[in-house]
């Protein structure tokens, strides 16, 4: 069995190789890739190989046959297939060389093997010296790890990696900003060194256990979102799955000063799913990275840590009290919620402020205007009665609520939320270009869509389109064909006959994911609510920061036809919708997460007329 970043292998009493889970990058190997090709049961890795060990990177995949050579599959960017490309495969390719290998191992990014003798090669991502060759070069093909040292194993984490001597000594190389190299310093190791077991006693013998151990509490966690960022401080909240205690690790952006740690508000020993925490005592306009810990599960935001920076010091503003309530569906009090709020206005969308609620509120929730920011933090952010607030409550297992209000309703304390696990999204008669914006409770398929849309009136769907590999891939309703999945992340087309509202059971989306970009058309969904929606030209900025051109335009679906917005054009600057989905035009590939404003509302959505058949923007292909 191998497991890493979002997919799963595993191995039969054969060596028969089967993979699950998500797929963009061909990960399975069993032919297929792209947004939606994730399979949520094993599905067999093509060709006739027989392996004796699989190893999963974040997006590659790769096995040992019994000949000792290896084959891998998925992500190959950073040459971590070692067959000297980056281009990525759906279905085994030999790799590493064609080099005979006892051991095979993989990081994120990298892979390492041992070959007789014991001599260690190592290949792909090699910006922190994880490959050990001492250099910080990516290689396309193995190296040798230098020392000449001999490793009976190799173990890797996300940018470092560790050998087992025959001697029964530890050695590590890569990076090290946490210590996690192990030779008593913080500073990066391009070739191995010793890992200082100097303090680590040696036992006598093995103690015997005289009582059973305590369970080891291991929460999944999620919905990870800064809020109040102020001069001094800032906020963060998250949820879990299970009760659990709650901490943030944090310290400088820049590794200067060793990670402290600041406990969930109700205390350091306290259990809660809906967690809250403020990290204080900073520096104005400063950076910090922070880590999310609940029990024994750490969220490093997959190595790269959870990064904010403190805002200016400003003058003071008059206090503006916001408030409301949340309840349960029932009317009853939740177990406690995290509110969030932000306004929208001429000067955009302000950064998110936040308010923990728990049952000694009553369901009363508060939060002070007077301090909200502009998205910059560098001013205040100014509010009238007429300014539109989006409020957002995440109680965890206790659903989550969204709505919108101005400043005179929430002055006057008149908005009451709900909590719900239940989504709604209005859709009206013609095209409909949608996404996802909640995680659904339970697998959800395009024959799923269907049968719900038609739960009222027979014929009400007619189809759904998703854009794969380049082109249209539809499933019509009542049909048994391409019954593809439904996930948060792309775009999809809904064909309906009359209005009607689409309702499903999830968690709203909080937190965006980050989605992988091709060179051409991408049909992306705006799933996640959040303080700074994604706004066009900011999008084709993000686009671009890594290199200039990589994005051309953004188009959506409105009153029955395109609008674009062109990167560098001031015209058609539009705001992103939870809820909506979106064509990118890219030059080569990318990576992105797309937020969402406030979600849809019925009276938002445009009219399509049944006659208005959608053409992908500059394809020419009159699809679907």
């Amino acid at each position: 069995l191998a497991a890493h970043g979002q997919h799963a292998c595993g191995l039969t009493h054969v060596g028969v190789a089967w993979c699950w889970g998500r797929n963009e990058f061909g990960q399975l190997g069993d032919g297929t890739n792209g947004y939606g090709s994730y399979r949520p049961s094993p599905v067999l890795v093509a060709g006739s190989k027989t392996f004796t060990r699989l190893v999963a990177g974040t997006a590659h995949s790769c096995g040992l046959t019994s000949g000792n050579i290896a084959s891998c599959w998925g992500r190959n960017a950073s040459g971590q297939f070692g067959d000297g490309t980056v281009i990525d495969q759906s279905t085994p390719v030999e790799a590493a060389g064609g080099k005979a290998l006892s051991g095979l191992y993989a990081g994120f990014d990298h892979t390492c093997g041992i070959a007789s003798g014991n001599v260690s090669w190592c290949w792909g991502k090699n910006d922190y010296g994880q490959l050990g060759d001492g250099s910080t070069t990516n290689r396309l093909s193995p190296v040798m790890v230098s020392g000449g040292l001999a490793f009976e194993s190799i173990s890797h984490g996300g940018a470092h990696s560790c050998g087992l001597s025959s001697n029964r000594f530890a050695w590590c190389w890569g990076f090290n900003t946490f210590g996690q190299v192990g030779d008593a310093s913080r500073t990066d190791h391009l070739s191995p060194v010793a890992v200082d077991v100097s303090a680590i006693p040696v036992p006598t013998q093995v103690p015997t256990a005289t009582a059973s151990p305590t369970p080891v509490v291991t929460p999944a966690i999620g919905s990870v979102r800064i809020a109040n960022v102020r001069d001094t401080s800032f906020t963060v909240s998250w949820v879990t799955d299970m009760a659990s205690t709650g901490t943030i690790r944090w310290g400088p952006d820049d590794g200067s000063a060793p990670m402290n740690a600041v406990y969930d508000k109700r205390g350091a020993s306290g259990t809660f799913t809906v967690h809250f925490a403020t990290v204080s005592g900073l520096a104005p306009s400063t950076g910090y990275r922070f880590d999310v810990v609940s029990g024994s599960t750490t969220d490093t935001n997959g190595g790269a840590h959870y990064l904010v920076t403190t805002g200016p010091t400003l003058g003071a503003t008059a206090p503006d009290q916001a408030f409301g309530t949340v309840s349960l569906r029932d009317g009853s009090t939740p177990a406690s919620v995290v509110v969030h709020l932000t306004a929208s206005g001429p000067s955009g969308t302000s950064a998110p402020l936040a308010a923990l609620v728990t049952t000694a509120e009553q369901k009363y929730w508060a939060v002070n205007l007077g301090n909200l920011r502009t998205a910059s933090l560098d001013s205040a952010f100014p509010v009238t009665a007429d300014t539109v607030l989006t409020v957002t409550a995440d109680g965890g297992p206790d659903g989550s609520a969204a709505s919108t209000a101005t400043v005179a309703v929430v002055r006057a304390g008149t908005l009451a939320l709900t909590l719900s696990d239940e989504v709604s999204q209005p859709l009206q008669a013609g095209w409909n270009l949608v996404a996802l914006r909640a995680a659904p409770a339970t697998s959800m398929t395009a024959s799923m869509v269907c049968t719900a849309l038609n739960v009222v009136t027979a014929g009400t769907a007619v189809e759904l389109d998703r854009w794969i590999n380049g082109g249209w891939d539809g499933h019509r309703c009542g049909l048994p064909v391409n019954d593809f999945a439904f996930e948060p992340g792309p775009g999809y087309f809904v064909r309906l006959t009359r209005p009607a509202t689409w309702t499903y059971r999830g968690a709203v989306v909080a937190t965006p994911a980050t989605l992988s970009l091709f060179t051409g058309w991408n049909l992306v969904g705006a799933s996640a609510i959040s303080g700074t929606p994604s706004v066009a030209s900011t999008t084709c900025s993000q686009l671009n920061t890594v290199q200039a051109g990589t994005a051309v335009e953004l188009d959506r679906w409105i009153d029955g036809g395109w609008e674009g917005h062109r990167c560098g054009l001031p015209v058609n600057d539009f705001t992103l919708q939870s809820g909506q989905g979106y064509f990118i035009r890219l030059t080569r590939p990318a990576t992105w997460a797309p937020v969402g404003a406030a979600p849809v509302s019925a009276s938002s959505i445009r009219n399509t007329t049944e006659a208005s058949t959608p053409v992908a923007p500059s394809l020419g292909v009159v699809r679907p």
